[in-house]
């Protein structure tokens, strides 16, 4: 056998845990935060008392979870790709290089996209309204 026959079933359990865990933790904002977005939102509520920051903290929110319904929709299409290839005895290592890549480009871009969301939350905030938002983490 070769190596990565040996490793297909460690791939499998990384990549179906990132899609599977991945995907509702984004929806949730877990993979910052630790938190779920109702956790964070009620209390940028609580912790950020200048209506202006505050309004714009929760609208980054908002993005944060409307990009997530869009991101599900993806991680779903993907899982089932994965899947699929990791179902078929026959498939090689080169059958899962496109798919691979994808997933990693997708990662990449949904990595971006919360730090652009993290960044503009953190530009919205004082550091001890940052510290108190997020000090459970």
């Amino acid at each position: 056998m070769n190596t990565f026959t040996n490793q297909r079933g460690q791939i499998l359990i990384i990549f179906l845990t990132a899609l599977f865990v991945g995907g509702s933790s984004l929806a949730l904002g877990v993979v910052a935060t630790g938190k779920d977005l109702k956790e964070i939102n009620k209390s940028v509520k609580v912790h950020v008392q200048e209506p202006s920051r505050q309004q714009k903290s929760l609208v980054l929110l908002e993005q944060w979870k409307d990009e997530a319904k869009e991101r599900k929709k993806d991680y779903k299409k993907q899982r089932k790709a994965l899947v699929e290839l990791f179902m078929n005895y026959d498939a090689d290592k080169a059958a899962f290089k496109p798919t691979m890549d994808e997933l990693l480009d997708f990662d990449n871009r949904t990595s971006e996209r919360l730090l652009d969301i993290q960044y503009g939350l953190r530009k919205n905030m004082t550091r001890e309204e940052w510290d108190k938002v997020f000090s459970d983490v």
